[in-house]
């Protein structure tokens, strides 16, 4: 269980005008993170304190009461949350982070180039 979370960084250009919580694309495979409310893609986001205990049970109930998930899909989503909670729980607070080609949540750093 982690309080952190991945939000939108609003200050991003073209990002701005919506504030969410970020997940893995779990239903393209695509190496982005989307928003849980609006399925938006997002290049990167910032890890941030949520004030809430967090698990993958906790993040997966609402992705499902947004967006239907096979049975199949099941077993490999919440693997794939409880994986990523793990890894925002090692980096610190208001890190950017993105998802890398291996589906993995890094550290990034933030220049002029990636904001465009």
């Amino acid at each position: 269980m982690t309080k952190k979370f991945v939000h939108s960084d609003k200050s991003a250009k073209g990002q701005r005008d919506k504030n969410e919580f970020l997940i893995p694309d779990i239903f393209t495979k695509t190496s982005r993170l989307i928003g849980i409310d609006s399925g938006r893609e997002y290049d990167y986001g910032l890890i941030c304190y949520t004030g809430v205990d967090l698990d993958a049970n906790v993040v997966f109930e609402k992705v499902t009461a947004l967006k239907k998930i096979s049975i199949l899909r099941h077993r490999g989503t919440k693997k794939l949350l409880t994986n990523y909670l793990e890894r925002i729980k090692n980096i610190r607070i208001s890190k950017s982070v993105a998802i890398d080609e291996s589906f993995n949540l890094v550290e990034i750093k933030i220049t002029a180039a990636n904001k465009t």
